[in-house]
Order: structure tokens, then sequence, then C-alpha cells
């Protein structure tokens, strides 16, 4: 999981940068990127709905954050609560 969000990440920005430099194949990297991260941030709702100790209302800002803001929210998903949702719900 963390593979697929760093990986789509990275070709995401790299396009960007492509992008503003007015580069070759940036629409390609952008493309590949953005693929990549929607399967993480499929992967990443699943987990979410598939808990259920979790508080309804962190539910939806997850699930809000990471439809609005993938990149962002996606890293502090995995470095934070990502683990804070799994320890709780292995109790």
């Amino acid at each position: 999981m963390g593979f697929s969000y760093f990986v789509g990440a990275a070709f995401i920005i790299y396009g960007a940068y492509l992008k503003l430099m007015h580069f070759g194949d940036k629409n390609n990297l952008m493309l590949w990127g953005s693929s990549i991260l929607f399967v993480f941030i499929i992967v990443a709702i699943i987990e979410l709905f598939n808990f259920k100790k979790i508080n309804p209302f962190e539910r939806g800002f997850w699930f809000a954050g990471l439809l609005f803001l993938p990149v962002i929210v996606g890293f502090f998903y995995l470095t934070k609560a990502r683990r804070k949702i799994i320890t709780n719900n292995s109790q």
C-alpha cells in the first residue's frame, strides 16, 4: 500500500515538474501517477470502511481528505493514522 502511494506521488510530482519546464512526456507520467494513486485511494477507503471501531466523523474526515487531497492526506494516513487505526482494531 505504501509502495503504490509513493510511486504514484513521485510520478505526479515529476510529471508536474516536466510540465512546468515544458519538457515532453509529461502527460504519460501524470496519467500513470494518477492511476497508481487511484489504486492507493481505493485500497485506503476499503480499509477505512472495513474497520468498525473508527469514529464515523473520523471515517468521513479521512474519506473526504483522500478524495480531495490524496497526495497530502495519503501521506498522513500512511505515516500516522493507519498505524493507529490498525492497532485500535486489533485489540
